[in-house]
Order: C-alpha cells, then sequence, then structure tokens
C-alpha cells in the first residue's frame, strides 16, 4: 500500500471494496487459524488413549464453542467452504480495485499530458512518455492488488498467529518474537536500499524505450546511412546498462530479502523445537518465570507443541510476505515517484474561469509590437517588434529564411504559448481573452510535419469532424486536389495509410492533412510549409482554391515563392524580424531581403 498526493484519493473512491475484500481476507485468516487448534486438541487426546479420543470434546475460544469428535470432519469441512468462499470474495473484490485505478490513473494521466503546452514536450521523448503508461503504472497497480493482499495477512493472519500462539504458550512465544523483531528492523533497511535501487532500473528502462523508439522512428534514416551497426551499439549499452541496474536490484532483493528472511523463519523453528522440547521432555528444570503447566503430561506437550507449530506456519505466509510488500511498495513508490513528477508538470495555458466558450472567429488578425521566445530559452528572442494586421477573407503569405521565425509567428495564433496582453489581437478581442478551444476550433491548421494517424483516409480526413458526408469530404479532397489520387488507389477512401502516413507519398499526405483542416470550414485556414511536397501544377491548383475562398483568412507559409506571390499580402522576416510587408510587386521594389529570395528562385529555374 502505498500513499501520496495523486493516489490517496482512490482509497476514498473504492472505499466500500476495501471494507468489501478485508472483511474477506479476515473471515479467511481467522478461519485457518482454527485447523491448528483443532488438530492439536486431537492429537493430545489420541496420547492418551483410544476411548478418551473417541470421546473428546473440542473446544474454541477457551470454551466459547465446544463440540464432539464426530462432529470434526463437519466443523472442517464447514471451514473449507468458509475459506474457499472468502478467497473468491477478496479476490474479486481487490483486483476490481487495482484494475479500477490503473484505469481512472491512465485516463487522468491521459488527460493531463493532452493539457501541458508543446513546450514540455520538446524536451521530453515519446519512448520515455510510454514507460509512464506501462511499466510505472503497472508496479502501482500491483501495489493495490497484490500489495492489499500482503498487508492484510501480514496485519490479520500475522496478528491472529500471534494471537493463537500467546494463548497456547506465551512463554515459548515470547521467545520467538526475537527473530521476529529482528526481523522487522532488517524490513524497514531493506525497503529505503531497495526503493533507490528500483529508481535507477526504471530510468534506464526510459532511457532504453526513449532510444528504441527513436531509432524505430528513424529506420529509414538510419539504413540510408548505413549506422545500423553505431544504433545496435547504442541499444546494446542501454539495454546492458538495464540489465545491470535489474540485477544490482535483484542481488540486493535476493541477498538482504529472501534470503535473510528464510534465515530468520528457519531460526524461529528451531526455536520452537528446542524450547518447546526443553519444556515437554524436561519439566522438573524449572526456569524462573516460565511455566510448564501447558505440557505437563507427553500428550499434552505434543498436542501444544503441534498447535504452536501450525500457528507459526500460518505466520510463516505473512513473515514472507513482508518481504514482497517491500519489494512491491518499493517498485510502487518508485513508480508513483516518477508518476508524480509526471503529474507536476505545469499547465502553462490555462483559460480564465470568468471566459465564456462558444465564440466564433471572424478572421481579423492584429500583431501589435509582437515579441517571442520559447519558454525553454526565455533569453532567446524568436521574433521581436512584428506589426501587421490582415482582414476577414484576405489572404497572408510568410516568407523567410530557415530559422526566421515563421512557425513560431502563426503558433502564436493557437493559443499554445502564453502571450502577453496587448500583442495580438482577433476580432478586437486580445488573445487571452478567447477560450483557447474556441481558437483551435476556429482555426484550421496543416504542420510542416503532415501527420497521418494509422486509419483509413476517410478516417483520418474526418478527425476533426466525425459527422461529416460523403459530398463533404469529396469537397474537401478537392480543394487539397488530392481527390483524383485517392480514387485511384484500390480501396479508395477506405484505404488504410499505416503508421504515420508512411503508405502514401509526401505530397499525399500533406493533401489529406490540408483536407482534414478545411472539412471544419475554419474561418482562419493555417498552411505551414504545406505544399512544400507537391509538384507545381498540384500546388497552382490549390493556391487558385485559396483565393476563392473570399470568406476564409488564409495565411500561407513556404519557402517558394510562387506559393504566395499572387495572395493579397506578404510577409518577410529575417532573423526574427520583419523587414518588409506588402504585395509582391511592392516588395520588388522596397524589401532588399524578398529581392534576393526572388533572384536566388529566378536563377534555381533557369537552372532547371
Amino acid at each position: 500500500m502505498i500513499f501520496g498526493k495523486n493516489i490517496n484519493k482512490y482509497y476514498s473512491k473504492y472505499w466500500y471494496l476495501f471494507v468489501l475484500g478485508f472483511f474477506f481476507l479476515i473471515v479467511v485468516d481467522i478461519f485457518q487459524l482454527f485447523i491448528p487448534m483443532i488438530i492439536g486438541q486431537m492429537i493430545t487426546a489420541l496420547g492418551d488413549d483410544i476411548d478418551s479420543f473417541i470421546s473428546m470434546e473440542l473446544s474454541f475460544l477457551n470454551g466459547w464453542f465446544k463440540f464432539d469428535l464426530g462432529y470434526v470432519l463437519l466443523v472442517i469441512g464447514i471451514i473449507t467452504i468458509v475459506m474457499f468462499v472468502g478467497r473468491i470474495g477478496w479476490r474479486m473484490s481487490l483486483n476490481t480495485i487495482s484494475r479500477n485505478v490503473e484505469c481512472d490513473m491512465r485516463s487522468e494521466m491521459f488527460a493531463h499530458v493532452e493539457d501541458l503546452s508543446v513546450s514540455w514536450f520538446s524536451k521530453e521523448k515519446v519512448g520515455g512518455l510510454m514507460a509512464y503508461f506501462t511499466n510505472d503504472l503497472e508496479d502501482i497497480k500491483m501495489c493495490f492488488q497484490q500489495g492489499l493482499i500482503y498487508l492484510a495477512d501480514i496485519i490479520f493472519l500475522g496478528s491472529g498467529a500471534l494471537l493463537f500462539m500467546f494463548t497456547t504458550h506465551w512463554a515459548l512465544a515470547l521467545v520467538c518474537m526475537i527473530p521476529v523483531v529482528a526481523m522487522g528492523v532488517s524490513m524497514y533497511l531493506i525497503m529505503k536500499g531497495e526503493t533507490g535501487l528500483w529508481n535507477d532500473v526504471s530510468q534506464s528502462f526510459q532511457d532504453l524505450s526513449d532510444m528504441t523508439q527513436e531509432s524505430i522512428s528513424g529506420l529509414s534514416v538510419i539504413k540510408a546511412f548505413v549506422r545500423e551497426g553505431r544504433e545496435m551499439k547504442r541499444f546494446s549499452d542501454l539495454n546492458g546498462k538495464n540489465k545491470l541496474a535489474s540485477i544490482r536490484y535483484y542481488r540486493f532483493s535476493q541477498k538482504f530479502g529472501n534470503c535473510w528472511i528464510n534465515i530468520l523463519i528457519y531460526s524461529t523453528v528451531s526455536v520452537i523445537l528446542l524450547v518447546g522440547g526443553y519444556f515437554a521432555f524436561a519439566p522438573s528444570l524449572q526456569i524462573p518465570g516460565i511455566p510448564s503447566s501447558a505440557m505437563s503430561t507427553p500428550s499434552q506437550a505434543a498436542g501444544t507443541l503441534a498447535s504452536f507449530l501450525g500457528y507459526f506456519d500460518s505466520l510463516i505466509w505473512p513473515l514472507q510476505a513482508i518481504t514482497m510488500l517491500i519489494e512491491l511498495m518499493s517498485k510502487g513508490k518508485a513508480a508513483l515517484n516518477r508518476v508524480d513528477r509526471l503529474y507536476d508538470a505545469p499547465i502553462d495555458i490555462v483559460d480564465s474561469k470568468e471566459l465564456s466558450s462558444g465564440s466564433k472567429v471572424k478572421g481579423f488578425l492584429e500583431f501589435n509590437n509582437f515579441s517571442f521566445s520559447y519558454p525553454d530559452e526565455p533569453e532567446k528572442k524568436v521574433l521581436s517588434g512584428i506589426s501587421f494586421s490582415i482582414k476577414p477573407g484576405e489572404s497572408l503569405g510568410i516568407v523567410g529564411r530557415t530559422g526566421a521565425g515563421k512557425s513560431a509567428l502563426v503558433s502564436s495564433l493557437l493559443k499554445l504559448y502564453n502571450i502577453p496582453r496587448g500583442m495580438i489581437s482577433i476580432d478586437g478581442k486580445d488573445i487571452n481573452d478567447w477560450y483557447g478551444k474556441d481558437l483551435r476550433d476556429s482555426i484550421g491548421f496543416v504542420s510542416q510535419e503532415a501527420f497521418l494517424f494509422s486509419d483509413t483516409i476517410k478516417g483520418n480526413i474526418i478527425y476533426g469532424k466525425s459527422d461529416a458526408t460523403m459530398d463533404e469530404i469529396r469537397t474537401a479532397t478537392k480543394f487539397a486536389d488530392v481527390d483524383s489520387n485517392i480514387m485511384e488507389m484500390p480501396d479508395k477512401y477506405e484505404t488504410v495509410v499505416g503508421e504515420r502516413g508512411k503508405t502514401v507519398s509526401g505530397g499525399q499526405r500533406q493533401r489529406i492533412s490540408m483536407a482534414r483542416a478545411v472539412l471544419r470550414n475554419p474561418s482562419v485556414l493555417i498552411l505551414d510549409d504545406s505544399v512544400s511536397a507537391v509538384d507545381a501544377l498540384t500546388e497552382k491548383e490549390i493556391l487558385a482554391n485559396i483565393k476563392s475562398q473570399i470568406d476564409r483568412t488564409t495565411i500561407v507559409i513556404s519557402s517558394r515563392l510562387s506559393a504566395i506571390e499572387n495572395l493579397d499580402h506578404i510577409l518577410v522576416l529575417d532573423m526574427g524580424q520583419m523587414v518588409g510587408f506588402g504585395t509582391h510587386n511592392e516588395l520588388l521594389k522596397s524589401c532588399s531581403v524578398y529581392q534576393k529570395l526572388y533572384e536566388l528562385q529566378m536563377l534555381e529555374k533557369e537552372i532547371r
């Protein structure tokens, strides 16, 4: 059982299952302890003579319950049935808790990850992030599943066995407490060591997961550069580190956990036999303060020892469960610490509760002395002093060298970063006064990396509008000039594109992504270098379709001037600064950076 700020709520949420599970466990543990009592009394009676054995009367709990020997089989049968039903009951209850907690935590973690800002993902790797949802949650689940069972048996079966041991022969039980106390001290020290070692195992596995995911994603690049050997060495090194960390953990666990506990357990058995034998066979030797009345006759001694060993046998499992519980708690605590770090990752963009949702963007965009830095590098200005505006229905092209800040500029419109007040207004309202989901619902964004899900082409296109009709879908694909390509495929719109859309060409991925954005009929359409992989004829067709949409504000980022030269406005960026704003013809006269880009592309065209 583990506790923490992100897990304590589940104890109260599923309290009824805890109560039910522990009730069944207590019943099973209590009835389990009746068996040694019956056996001990039967051995005592059998040691006297057969007549006394047949006529004996068994008693429980100092005579509270009494019955003749003839009912022993019936009583044992009842005990067996009760234990059988009880085991089913606690397993169903406690296993249900563990599955519910795992499911709830996974859903909460996923929801939290979805709310995290893009700057957080720039520092995290997918492989390591997946470890939170797999290994770490599995360790936490096991704490609730097996851990609760171990804990209940330690508390109820262990304390019950000790109670019966002290009731049977308190002096012998007291002697047995010496190794048991030593065991408790050992457990505390072992747990501290195991937690630190398991942290090392978890971190090494995360590093291995990061590298594996990255290598598989970039397999085509690895093969193109013939770097399979290098990647295999990296994998082997990280795999080796994970193996060594695991070996260190399990060596420590076995050496100081299971082995040491087993030594203490069997030492206690030896103490029982040695001291119990002393009381049984040397009653004349008296040790001050230790009575021998419980073993006054050989038959009574045999019965007492049999019961005592039976109780201690019931105590062995709780003692062994201590080591297993410590191992589970060590793993669970380490996993919870890692999950807490995920929960503690700040959600940078939080809409004010005073904002009302449901507003629709019309498309009037205004930047006023806009400056921007990425959160992880606040001292480095990506953009500075950007001021311009475009009206609803107008089109804007953005051009500039690599690293000029083009993508950062359009990303700011999606409210993915915190923007100081007064720098960006949409429809005359500061961007901070807009509900984030309303903005993103009104803006169709097609990024540089056209991402497709492992689904059909139709499934990818309707991702943002699941109730779209086939006519609406084909209208969007015709706008992106990809409908004819899709219809040539064997399964047409039901063609499965594979993971990340690898079974279609780069140009088709871009145009399918564009159709997905257009299908939502956004007020603002942003194409972030989204026609770079298409041929000139297709590009011309798409740009003509863009110009025909007079009721939509469109922003096109492109490194090719041919893609933007006919748009209403063109913004030129250089080293994070705005160096030109106007039409194509105006910029050819007034902007040296634009002139150089134009001349360079004309030269490239002539060379071809």
